[in-house]
C-alpha cells in the first residue's frame, strides 16, 4: 500500500501464496497462486512472497496456537527535493486494523461463492484453484475499493431498515407464502435500497450476501437495467439478476452459486436467485441439486411481482415521510455531532459520518479506528479523545455494542461534551443499552 502524492492509500500489489510449494531452489515461483497486478515480473513476485513468508514465520514464534496473522502498514508520499523525488514515509497512512479487515472481507467474499481455497483445490485441482483465484480476485479488485477504509470496514456490518409493524408482517407473510408454495426454497431475504428488511440466513451468511449484493452484483445490474428493453416474452426473466448483469431470454435460468450454512451448521452449495423490482431485492436459495427450469422462474414471478411492487411502493412512501418529518426536527440537533454505531450480536450498523453537509474528516475516522483498537485491548467501557482539529470523539462500548460520537464544539470542555452525548443518546438510542 502507498499514499503516493495523496492522502488516500493506493493498492500496489495483492497476492495469494502457499508456502508449502516451491521448496526446491529455482522453483520458488510455484508458491505464487495469484498476483495482482499480473504484469509484474516473476522475480519481483517471488521477492514479495518471500518477504511475506518471512514475516509470518517470524510472527508465528510469538503465537504458537491458532492462526498466525501479521500486518505491516507503511505508506509514503513523494516530495520533491533538490536532489530529486524523495519518499517520506507515513506510518499512520494505513491502519493495521483496517487493512486486516479488508483482507478478511475479501476472503469472506471468496468463501461465499467458492467455500474455501482448500475446497476448490481438493475437488478440482491446483490449476483450477489458480484460475478460480484469478477470475474471482481480478473481478473483485476491479469492482470493490480495497485501498481505503475506516471503522465501517472493520465492523463489516449491515444496515437494517426499520419499518412499521404492519409492513414488516406483510413482507414476512409474502416470503412465507413463497416458501410454502415452493418447498425447495431453503432461505429467503428481502432488501430495499441496500438495507436489510428480512433475512432467513445466519448472521455471517447475511453479512457476506449483503456485501456481495451492494458492492458487486447490484450496482452494475441496476445501471444496465435502466438502459435495457427486454422483450415481452422474457420480461419476467428480466427481473432476475446474474453476474453478467444482462437481460436473459426464454430457456435461460439465471442463478449464482453460493455457499451457505444449513440447519446443522455445515457449509453447503446453493443456487442463489436474485429478484429485483422497484428498488426491492428478494434473494432465494435452493439446494445445489435442485433442477432449475424457466417454468419455476415464471411461477415465482407470478407470486412475487404484484406483492413486491406494492411493498416497494409502500416502503418508499414510509421513507419519504420519515425523511420529511425528521429533516426539520433533526437539523438543529444533529448539526454539531456525527455518530457511528454497531451491534456485534446482530451486525447492525447505523451511521451519519458519511454524506450530508457535515462530513467527518479522514483524521477523525482514523482516530475512531484507533479508539476501537484501544478499547478492545484495554477492555474499556468509555474513551474520550480531542483531535488536533478540535473535534471531540467519545467512544462507548458495552453489552456487545460500540458507539462513537464526533462533537464539533471547539470550545466545549469534557463535562459539556459528556452532557451533550448523553442527551443525544437519550433522543436517538433511548431503547439501546449504553454504558454510563
Amino acid at each position: 500500500m502507498s499514499v503516493e502524492n495523496s492522502s488516500e492509500p493506493e493498492l500496489l500489489n495483492f497476492f495469494v501464496f502457499n508456502a508449502s510449494y516451491g521448496q526446491k531452489e529455482g522453483h520458488e515461483h510455484e508458491k505464487v497462486l495469484f498476483y495482482h497486478p499480473s504484469s509484474t515480473e516473476i522475480d519481483i513476485q517471488v521477492r514479495h512472497v518471500g518477504l511475506a513468508e518471512a514475516i509470518t514465520r517470524f510472527s508465528s514464534t510469538f503465537k504458537k496456537d491458532g492462526d498466525c496473522e501479521a500486518t505491516v502498514s507503511v505508506g509514503w508520499i513523494t516530495k520533491k527535493r533538490d536532489t530529486g523525488p524523495v519518499r517520506e514515509y507515513q506510518s499512520e497512512g494505513v491502519q493495521d486494523v483496517v487493512l486486516r479487515a479488508r483482507l478478511v472481507n475479501m476472503y469472506r467474499a471468496f468463501t461465499l461463492q467458492h467455500a474455501s481455497f482448500t475446497r476448490v483445490q481438493t475437488t478440482s485441482g491446483l490449476q483450477t484453484l489458480k484460475s478460480t483465484l484469478n477470475s474471482f480476485f481480478s473481478s473483485y479488485l476491479s469492482s470493490v475499493e480495497v485501498s481505503g477504509g475506516d471503522i465501517l470496514s472493520v465492523w463489516s456490518g449491515v444496515s437494517f431498515l426499520p419499518l412499521d409493524r404492519q409492513t414488516f408482517l406483510r413482507i414476512h407473510c409474502c416470503l412465507s407464502l413463497l416458501q410454502g408454495s415452493f418447498p425447495s426454497i431453503s432461505h429467503t431475504a428481502f432488501f430495499y435500497n441496500n438495507h436489510v428488511v428480512w433475512c432467513g440466513l445466519g448472521m455471517e451468511d447475511l453479512r457476506s450476501l449483503s456485501q456481495y449484493l451492494n458492492n458487486q452484483l447490484l450496482p452494475g445490474c441496476l445501471s444496465s437495467s435502466s438502459t435495457g428493453h427486454p422483450s415481452k416474452a422474457s420480461s419476467y426473466l428480466s427481473r432476475y439478476r446474474d453476474p453478467g448483469c444482462r437481460f436473459v431470454g426464454i430457456g435461460v435460468t439465471p442463478s449464482i452459486q453460493i455457499h451457505a450454512h444449513n440447519e446443522s451448521g455445515d457449509l453447503k452449495p446453493h443456487h442463489l436467485l436474485v429478484y429485483t423490482l422497484a428498488g426491492a431485492t428478494v434473494c432465494l436459495t435452493l439446494p445445489d441439486n435442485e433442477k432449475l427450469t424457466p417454468a419455476l422462474y415464471e411461477k415465482i414471478d407470478r407470486v412475487l411481482e404484484a406483492k413486491v411492487s406494492q411493498l416497494a411502493s409502500d416502503i418508499g412512501e414510509q421513507i419519504n415521510k420519515k425523511s420529511s418529518s425528521g429533516t426539520s426536527s433533526d437539523s438543529g440537533s444533529s448539526s454539531s455531532f456525527r455518530y457511528v454505531y454497531h451491534n456485534h450480536m446482530n451486525l447492525a450498523t447505523k451511521t451519519t459520518v458519511h454524506g450530508g453537509n457535515l462530513s467527518v474528516s479522514v483524521e477523525v475516522m482514523r482516530t475512531i479506528a484507533d479508539m476501537h483498537t484501544d478499547i478492545k485491548k484495554c477492555n474499556s467501557g468509555e474513551l474520550v479523545v480531542k483531535t488536533s482539529q478540535d473535534h471531540w470523539v467519545v467512544g462507548r462500548c458495552g453489552d456487545g455494542r460500540e458507539f462513537y460520537v464526533v462533537v464539533s464544539h471547539k470550545n466545549a470542555n469534557l463535562v459539556e461534551v459528556t452532557d451533550e452525548v448523553n442527551r443525544m443518546c437519550s433522543s436517538h438510542f433511548s431503547n439501546i443499552f449504553m454504558v454510563e
